[in-house]
């Protein structure tokens, strides 16, 4: 037929066996000469899953390209098992190849796609070939369980400090052929396993995943995979639980493997048996459970605090950003800030130095270095040469104007032959030269807008919207907003509707029943009945609470969670910006002097509107935004 084909060979393991790249190569060439067909063989691909994309493979798929497509009129297979084992891959390989003009060909009794009935059998044969895929897959999954569940090897990486044994022979490679192995599992790897206890000794002893890996990589051994070492190898190392012998699983698993969007799980967790006990691999773990649990509290201490939940910040829900949010303000669709970590702290290191207390003290040192240098006779000049300090700097020294470091009084000092502490002493009692010490430093909390950056102190703010609510409400007695049900009717509406509904599809079946359409008038009457009865729905009111409990001792009960809880119930809203605040008190405005109850039903009612609230000057201080003294309340009135 003199046509060019192309022949893509692939191989999942390879084995010697009637699939081998060399029979697959052999029954090619036997069909191509039988029909004067001139074949091209593409690179194996070796190792590769029928589930593969066939535009994936790296043998075949790079002869797809538009510029090298047009070089051939079709592909050859030895089995459609080596072309693919995905049935709605190949339905859209086969779909583009026949747009194109190309022909696929089964060698092993020369089916091909130019006719109907040859396509609807290589469609079915990939089909088949799936479905031997997936049942595979699922003897494979079932073994590894098992082998899992025994505590034996099945495979794969044995993890790093262990290396696989026969069970037969104890060696590393089992002479028997495969059939007559009886299994493998893993030992303590004899150049591994003193590396992970060493990293275990210094992670206790609290040293970083970073300069483990650094010190790792000075002394050349490779990581893992081959490469250099990094901190995430080291950590995923030291937190599996392969250390204490125990057979690991991964969680976190999403979607279905072999569709898109799937993740391979990434958490690992000691898998446990039906008795909840984990799993053994080995009778000698890498690390005891005590040595574990020390480890895991080094790790513990040493990681970064991660912020808590937002909403057990007292302002979730509350602060808004005024810039980024779209007027008229309205808390369902403003921009809200969001808080950071509390009271984080970090270590460092305070180098030595000396606290000088006032200017006069400055002005004392001066005239000292200035006293001792003149008694020298020396210049200004020559002090510099001895002291290495240049003219200006010691210049204004002596004349008070510059607070001279450490290093600069040990020069001085030294040119006149005294020590730092002596020379401190001579100009006044009260200046000590403090040593280098380790001091912790909190870090700020902020509540942050995400869109623009504004940043407010958590510090800061939220005892001013404390003061502010105990400040206006704080003296009343704590109301409790109490829903009044009303009676729309909606559910006896529902169902006369769902009767009404059933009565017209046993009509639409016999239109001729007239008790049913005698029935179906009498539903449609009571439903219109109702809808034409006057509509009452819910309200609320609000009633001191039977406790009598103040506003301000309630708050005071309440932790940090409970109080966003009120604040959010209460609808107490901040919008805030560079530029000011405004703070708006929703339902805690009926607790202001405009409202009074009512004696007969306790009902509350307007008599004027809200008062403006005056704010304490700290929101001045607030960085990030400078806040105004007065801002307006919210106007809105409700019952």
């Amino acid at each position: 037929m003199d046509r060019t084909l192309l022949a893509p060979l692939r191989l999942s393991h390879y084995k010697d066996s009637s699939v081998n790249p060399a029979g697959q190569r052999a029954r090619i060439t036997e069909y191509a000469e039988d029909n004067d067909d001139h074949v091209i063989f593409v690179d194996v691909d070796m190792d590769v899953s029928g589930a593969d994309p066939i535009r994936e493979r790296p043998g075949l798929g790079p002869w797809l390209a538009p510029d090298k497509i047009g070089q051939i009129d079709g592909f050859l297979a030895d089995e459609m098992d080596r072309l693919s084992r995905d049935m709605l891959d190949y339905l859209q390989f086969a779909r583009d190849m026949a747009a194109l003009g190309k022909v696929i060909i089964d060698v092993s009794d020369g089916t091909d796609t130019s006719t109907e009935r040859g396509r609807q059998q290589l469609e079915d044969r990939i089909l088949a070939a799936q479905r031997e895929r997936e049942r595979m897959a699922k003897r494979r999954r079932n073994a590894g369980k098992r082998l899992s569940d025994e505590g034996r090897w099945g495979g794969g990486t044995p993890g790093y400090g262990y290396s696989p044994r026969c069970i037969c022979h104890g060696e590393r490679r089992c002479p028997e052929p495969p059939d007559r192995q009886k299994g493998w599992w893993r030992v303590q790897d004899p150049d591994e396993a003193p590396i992970v206890k060493w990293m275990v000794q210094q992670r206790i002893g609290d040293r970083g995943f970073s300069a483990i890996a650094g010190e790792l990589n000075e002394r050349g051994i490779p990581a893992p995979r081959g490469g250099k070492w990094n901190a995430t190898t080291v950590s995923k190392i030291l937190t599996s639980p392969l250390l204490l012998g125990h057979v690991v699983v991964l969680k976190g698993e999403i979607g279905v493997k072999g569709t898109p969007g799937y993740k391979k799980g990434q958490v690992v967790a000691t898998r446990r048996g039906k008795d909840g006990q984990p799993v053994m691999f080995t009778d000698e773990p890498l690390i005891d459970q005590k040595t574990w649990d020390e480890l895991q509290e080094a790790i513990r201490a040493g990681s970064r605090a991660r912020g808590q939940a937002q909403s057990r910040h007292m302002l979730y829900r509350v602060l808004f950003c005024r810039s980024c949010s779209p007027r008229p303000f309205n808390p369902e669709t403003a921009v809200r800030m969001y808080g950071s970590r509390r009271h984080t702290t970090w270590h460092e290191v305070r180098r030595e130095s000396v606290q000088f207390a006032s200017q006069d003290q400055l002005a004392a040192l001066g005239a000292f270095i200035l006293e001792r240098r003149k008694r020298a006779n020396l210049s200004l000049r020559q002090l510099a040469e001895l002291t290495t300090l240049s003219d200006s700097s010691l210049n204004k020294i002596e004349r008070g104007l510059q607070r001279p470091s450490v290093r600069a009084l040990r020069l001085i000092s030294g040119a006149f032959d005294m020590t730092v502490e002596t020379l401190l002493a001579e100009v006044s009692p009260d200046l000590e030269l403090e040593p280098e010490r380790s001091a912790e430093r909190e870090h700020p909390a902020y509540y942050t807008c995400k869109s623009c950056g504004l940043n407010i102190r958590i510090d800061r703010i939220e005892p001013l919207i404390e003061a502010l609510v105990i400040h206006e409400a704080g003296g009343r007695v704590l109301l409790e907003k109490r829903v009044i049900h009303g009676d729309d009717h909606a559910a006896d509406i529902a169902r006369l509707e769902r009767a009404a509904e059933r009565r017209r599809e046993l009509l639409t079946d016999d239109p001729d029943d007239e008790d049913m359409k005698a029935s179906l008038a009498k539903t449609e009457a009571q439903i219109a009945a109702l809808r034409s009865q006057p509509h009452e729905p819910d309200t609320f009111e609000w009633r001191e609470a039977e406790s009598g409990i103040k506003v301000a001792d309630h708050w005071a009960a309440l932790d940090t969670a409970g109080r966003a809880k009120f604040l959010r119930d209460w609808e107490v809203t901040c919008f805030a910006d560079r530029q000011g605040a405004e703070t708006r008190l929703g339902w805690l405005e009926l607790y202001s002097d405009a409202f009074r109850l009512r004696n007969d039903d306790s009902r509350l009612c307007p008599t004027a509107l809200p008062a403006l609230i005056t704010h304490s000057q700290e929101w001045q201080r607030v960085p990030g935004a400078v806040l105004p003294s007065r801002v307006a309340a919210s106007p809105r009135t409700r019952l």
